[in-house]
């Protein structure tokens, strides 16, 4: 069905936005914003054994560090979404930061393993303001076709971040020790947080007094979700990162255990498939404006489809590939195409799904977050209940996912891009 008459009529009409609103910078720190989450996940890591042992605590504790964090950012999304929309971008995104700032700081003076979860709790509780409301700001001030490009810049850049953060927490673990991660991502969200306000104005010119009642939460969540334009976008990512997310979970122990690749040489292969990510949201901000939306998508999703697919029949096809490095190779090539084609349908997803609700743009932005989560959280815990970690199964759970949504979006049709 179309999106409803009051989304539509909810565009903005005569507002005009500060013209700061639209410069360089704004769009610099709104992907600076985006980027923070996959920081702050992945700049703590190699520190982890090293914690453990100065907390003597054991390491399914300060793992929670890890997953309380994610847990924490996903879950407070769904609540600064809709209280941007109520109060406005600014207030939101500073009550937010300014947790993220006070949860990094009790990371950083943490005198316990259980403090330092604390602290992570915290920081993860207000990192998800970051990612809903920069989406949301990109929704409010600009137009479909430069939406577009910035958010496939923010995924190039969300790409890049889990590539470099281990690397720069592995040369502060080795130099200055752990807690200089923290106080780096400490500075960073002080820094973000004055960046926002001295630069980007009130975005959010049609706010919504009644957005954090829970009769209009409801309200808005049927909408949201009885609106064809926006529910088959979010399952559209949500399936696609399902099977990025089977490869995060169980990669390492195929081609480690199975296949017998070196740790070293998973780093490299893990490079490589993120490097599909970075390559695919950097042809698509390309190629915005010259290719129309739906060739973008069809073009991602069977890319997708066909990687996936190509990557499980070599798996049934070539048992043996004779070496480890062919064995990787197998796998990780076809990989590299999935992520690429995923990358290049995304930014038209998100900006298909989002701009028809402006005026809830804070939780049409912070649902979509949650149900990626959601939906690729409980496919990566049924793979793992069911099946054993192996080159066909993971292949396989990979694939199916690509043949998912291509058949999504052919069923769902061009209606979907508008």
């Amino acid at each position: 069905m179309p999106p409803p008459a009051n989304a539509a009529a909810a565009a903005p009409p005569d507002a005009k936005h500060d013209a700061r609103a639209e410069s360089r910078l704004t769009t610099a720190i709104l992907i600076a914003l985006s980027a923070l989450a996959p920081l702050s996940i992945d700049m703590f890591l190699p520190s982890i054994p090293d914690i453990t042992a100065e907390f003597k605590a054991d390491s399914a504790t300060i793992r929670l560090a890890v997953t309380m964090y994610l847990l924490m950012s996903a879950t407070s999304a769904m609540l600064f979404g809709p209280a941007s929309d109520r109060f406005g971008r600014r207030p939101a995104l500073v009550v937010g930061m300014s947790l993220y700032v006070l949860g990094g700081v009790l990371a950083w003076f943490s005198a316990s393993a259980e403090m330092l979860v604390a602290g992570r709790i915290v920081q993860g509780f207000g990192s998800g303001a970051g990612m809903s409301i920069a989406r949301a700001t990109v929704i409010d001030v600009y137009g479909r076709e430069r939406a577009t490009r910035i958010i496939a810049l923010m995924s190039v850049v969300m790409a890049l971040a889990p590539m470099l953060a281990p690397i720069v927490g592995g040369i502060y673990q080795e130099t200055v020790g752990w807690r200089w991660v923290f106080a780096t991502l400490t500075l960073m969200g002080i820094v973000l947080i004055a960046a926002y306000i001295r630069q980007i104005p009130e975005t959010n010119l049609q706010r919504d007094p009644r957005a954090l009642y829970v009769p209009q939460i409801l309200r808005n969540y049927r909408t949201l979700f009885s609106t064809r334009a926006y529910v088959v976008p979010v399952a559209l990512v949500a399936i696609v990162f399902a099977g990025h997310l089977t490869f995060i979970s169980t990669s390492a122990l195929v081609l480690i255990d199975d296949i017998g690749i070196s740790p070293g040489m998973y780093g490299l292969a893990f490079g490589i498939v993120s490097a599909g990510l970075m390559a695919g949201g950097a042809i698509s901000g390309a190629l915005v404006g010259r290719v129309s939306g739906p060739v973008l998508l069809f073009g991602g999703m069977i890319l997708t489809a066909v990687g996936g697919s190509t990557m499980y029949l070599l798996a049934l096809l070539v048992r043996e590939p004779g070496s480890a490095l062919v064995g990787a190779a197998l796998i990780v090539v076809p990989m590299f195409f999935t992520t690429m084609g995923a990358s290049v349908a995304r930014p038209v997803i998100t900006v298909a799904a989002l701009t028809p609700f402006r005026h809830m743009a804070g939780l049409a932005a912070a649902v979509m977050g949650f149900s990626q989560m959601l939906v690729s959280s409980l496919y990566a815990i049924v793979f793992a209940a069911l099946f054993a970690p192996t080159v066909l199964t993971m292949t396989g759970a990979i694939a199916f996912t690509g043949i998912v949504v291509l058949t999504l979006a052919t069923v769902a049709g061009r209606g979907i891009t508008r």
